[in-house]
């Protein structure tokens, strides 16, 4: 088996991911304000800015998978589907290790990276609201569990 050594940066990944969370709860918070009175789109921008935040959510919870898939797995998917495939990897057992993250957490993943792709190519100015919020939410949970799941994998790794 690989060495632990590539787990250790994990814990790094996670705390960025923390920090960009709140990020995304600020910019939640701030609709709660008057922003229109500050300037008129500025909704608009705060709501460009969280569906930023919600990619780069996902992008880190994706990196710390290619991670444990490079270091320990010794195998990152490839081609079209390598998103999806890289996301049920981590779902199942090996030899090596145990699954990274639950069933629920990968059925998160998997609808967050529907999502990502189309808001990644919409202007910001067509960005529907509601989906924006909807999604944070969903972003906002997946990740909780998601760093919950790499710290028990974490703790896993260490007692192989």
């Amino acid at each position: 088996m690989a060495s632990r050594h590539p787990l250790l940066l994990l814990d790094r990944e996670l705390a960025d991911l923390v920090v960009e969370s709140n990020y995304l709860l600020c910019a939640r918070s701030a609709l709660a304000e008057n922003l229109s009175q500050v300037h008129p789109q500025l909704d608009q921008i705060v709501y460009i800015a969280m569906a930023s935040t919600i990619e780069k959510l996902y992008g880190g919870m994706e990196k710390c998978l290619q991670r444990i898939a490079s270091n320990i797995d010794e195998f990152i998917p490839r081609g079209e589907s390598w998103h999806r495939d890289l996301i049920d990897q981590m779902g199942l057992a090996t030899d090596d290790r145990p699954p990274v993250i639950s069933q629920g957490t990968a059925e998160g993943l998997h609808r967050f990276g529907a999502s990502r792709h189309r808001e990644r190519n919409l202007y910001g100015g067509v960005l529907d609201r509601q989906r924006v919020l909807d999604m944070a939410g969903e972003a906002l949970a997946v990740l909780r569990d998601f760093c919950d799941e790499v710290r028990i994998f974490e703790k896993a790794m260490g007692a192989m």
